[in-house]
């Protein structure tokens, strides 16, 4: 990580944080260029349970994609992590011990695969480069056991497909190709960031169906970031809804489809394609994110808010729980007028 400083933790959740694989604790990134500073994550703080499923739900531009990419350490060099804590089973780490942890305990899936494949070496071989790499296999070994992947992951033929190029794969295979290569260092916990976006609906849903059948047979935690509700719905055990840079909303992701507490929440659900409702159309959210390049004093929501008051344009509010939730359901909500 660029840095990770040792703010105080706000806490993500009721729970301690050895209840937890990984938490993000106060996470702050910003990214430089010639209109000023743009404060991408802003006091961003969620957890990951151990073999559990978390949500990380919002439009482009709501900073889900760059606090994954600061675990991994992955921003790029217009940009910095400024402030916050990664902690791994509850231990905060150094730089060098998340690099440790990056490639093995953590692994991550692209929206693109093609872009995580090299188009010049066959599939199998780049497969095999990551065991012998993180796992210490001979190259026969490494042989075999991304053969096992192959099958594990649903690709048909694997001895046929293992000497394959990129380019002859379909999106879908190609996808499943790359999660086979996370899994090859057996993580504890898969961050796939908008895995099915490139996809058509037919390989969407074989995808997540994919995932969540490894999740059970693998015992592996996973974080799902997408831009679409409808992909986490059934999915996800917890959820995150973040908007411009902050997270709005955050609990059991049951009760907040049951009930969304916060606007966004709300408008990202009446916009969202459910199969077992039928509705006359959709209702869009209107206006588009900002791009924080200025923190403002309110809620960075209240242009889009059809329940804006001069208060929310005069004073941000804090994550609070939800009145009236139940014993145990962690649900906190960052607005002045929750439902």
């Amino acid at each position: 990580m660029n840095a990770v400083t040792g703010t105080e933790s706000s806490g993500g959740s009721s729970a301690a944080d050895g209840d937890f694989m990984l938490s993000v604790r106060n996470l702050q990134v910003e990214f430089y260029n010639e209109r000023g500073t743009v404060h991408a994550v802003q006091d961003v703080s969620w957890d990951v349970r151990s073999g559990a499923t978390l949500g990380v739900v919002g439009e482009s531009g709501s900073g889900k994609s760059v606090t994954a990419a600061a675990v991994m350490d992955l921003v790029p060099i217009t940009g910095a992590v400024v402030g916050g804590q990664i902690l791994w089973h509850g231990v905060q780490m150094s730089s060098a011990e998340l690099a440790k942890l990056r490639g093995s305990r953590i692994t991550m899936v692209f929206q693109d695969p093609m872009s995580a494949l090299n188009p010049l070496v066959s599939v199998g071989p780049q497969i095999t480069e990551v065991l012998r790499k993180h796992r210490g296999m001979s190259r026969n070994a490494a042989k075999r056991r991304a053969l096992e992947l192959f099958d594990l992951v649903g690709i048909p033929e694997p001895a046929r497909r293992f000497r394959q190029y990129p380019f002859e794969f379909s999106g879908g295979m190609a996808q499943r190709a790359v999660i086979a290569m996370a899994l090859a260092a057996e993580p504890e916990l898969l961050i796939t960031d908008e895995p099915t976006t490139a996809l058509d609906v037919t390989i969407q849903a074989q995808i997540l169906d994919l995932l969540s059948t490894l999740q059970a047979e693998l015992g592996i935690a996973i974080v799902l970031i997408t831009h679409d509700l409808g992909v986490v719905a059934g999915v996800a055990d917890h959820l995150v809804v973040m908007y411009a840079g902050r997270v709005v909303e955050r609990g059991l992701a049951r009760s907040i489809f049951a009930n969304p507490s916060h606007p966004y929440t709300r408008g990202l659900l009446e916009s969202t394609p459910h199969p077992r409702e039928v509705r006359d159309r959709l209702v869009p959210i209107p206006g588009n994110p900002p791009v924080v390049t200025t923190i403002l004093p309110g809620c960075a929501f209240a242009d889009r808010c059809t329940s804006v008051t001069d208060r929310c344009r005069t004073l941000r509010p804090k994550l609070e729980p939800v009145e009236g939730s139940a014993v145990g359901e962690m649900r906190e909500v960052a607005c002045w007028h929750a439902a």
